[in-house]
């Protein structure tokens, strides 16, 4: 009767037999309260995060268990970006906020919040910003010459008729940011038959 009863609960409610297994275990170890709604382990995502942040720098010795169980957990996502640039940190904070508390990634990361904060706003450190003419003359240039010229030559047009001083490097890096590459045309070899 119970085997019976088991398939028909698999078949009906689309169920694996471990699920049936693991429920009957924890109704016998915890009964009825066990198997009450949300105590599952979908429901530990969505535990709230902590508010107080000293926790962060206690002594394992002085941490109650909850306090261990983030610890840990954000270690364990938080390691490798650890040996990082500030910016790379920074893009795991963006990530990783919906996770952990700003002030807890920042602290970990050692990131100050006013630094991320910059970060967002600007993206990009001031002497990397763009020069929107250059930028537009880039463009202009590639679209003109049919997707034909990579960054070299861009280079010595820019320079060259424009009155510009760039280096490859920098238009390489502009044409990164704008996201256009040289279209590399394969040439074809015409063959033709011997046989006649």
């Amino acid at each position: 009767m119970c085997g019976c009863f088991n398939n028909k609960c698999i078949c009906k409610f689309d169920l694996s037999p471990s699920t049936i297994k693991r429920w009957r275990r924890e109704f016998k170890e915890e009964g009825e309260g066990a198997l009450e709604w949300g105590r599952g382990s979908s429901a530990k995502s969505h535990e709230k995060k902590f508010k107080n942040q000293d926790w962060i720098l206690k002594e394992p010795d002085d941490m109650n268990i909850d306090e261990l169980k983030e610890t840990l957990r954000m270690e364990r996502v938080l390691k490798k970006y650890l040996a990082k640039t500030t910016g790379e940190k920074c893009f795991a904070i963006l990530e990783l906020k919906n996770l952990f508390s700003l002030q807890s990634l920042c602290l970990y990361l050692g990131v100050s919040r006013q630094g991320f904060y910059d970060w967002l706003n600007s993206s990009k450190p001031k002497y990397k910003n763009l020069d929107n003419e250059v930028a537009d003359l880039i463009n202009k240039l590639y679209f003109k010459f049919k997707r034909k010229y990579g960054y070299q030559m861009l280079t010595l047009f820019l320079n060259k008729y424009f009155g510009k001083n760039l280096k490859p490097w920098v238009v390489y890096r502009y044409m990164k940011i704008l996201k256009i590459i040289a279209v590399r045309i394969k040439k074809c070899l015409i063959t033709t038959s011997l046989d006649r």
